[in-house]
């Protein structure tokens, strides 16, 4: 076999395997999104049906912590990405 003919199907292979991890990339992202989403529901919904105001707090803690991780992860990830 010449290595000349060989060479394009192989990029066009690495370039389909990157594709693929990034769909799988993005799929987890969502995935982590929606729960993250699910989980600020509930609290949101906890902090309606309690008002003592202790717990309010803690929630509040809860969300900012949850921003922020959500804010790393997507900066990580631009930062894989480029």
């Amino acid at each position: 076999m010449d290595g000349r003919v060989c060479q394009p199907l192989y990029d066009f292979w690495i370039i389909i395997i990157i594709i693929i991890i990034i769909i799988i990339i993005i799929i987890i992202i969502i995935i982590i999104i929606i729960i993250i989403i699910i989980i600020i529901i509930i609290i949101i919904i906890t902090i309606i049906s309690s008002s003592s105001t202790s717990s309010t707090r803690i929630i509040i803690i809860i969300i900012i912590i949850i921003i922020i991780t959500i804010m790393t992860m997507t900066e990580n990830n631009k930062r894989m990405s480029s």
